[in-house]
C-alpha cells in the first residue's frame, strides 16, 4: 500500500535556527495521525 502523504528528510531553517531536521513521515489511507509536543517543538512548522 502506498502512503497518501509522505515526507522524507524534511529540514526547515529560519534565519539560521534549525526548526526541523530530518523529519520522515508516512500516512496511509484510513489512519488518523496527531502531532503532539511542547510549545516551540515545531508542530505548526511541520
Amino acid at each position: 500500500m502506498d502512503a497518501v502523504l509522505s515526507v522524507k528528510d524534511l529540514n526547515v531553517v529560519f534565519s539560521g535556527f534549525k526548526a526541523l531536521s530530518g523529519v520522515n513521515l508516512d500516512v496511509y489511507e484510513g489512519e488518523i495521525v496527531t502531532i503532539i509536543g511542547p510549545n516551540g517543538a515545531g508542530k505548526s512548522t511541520l
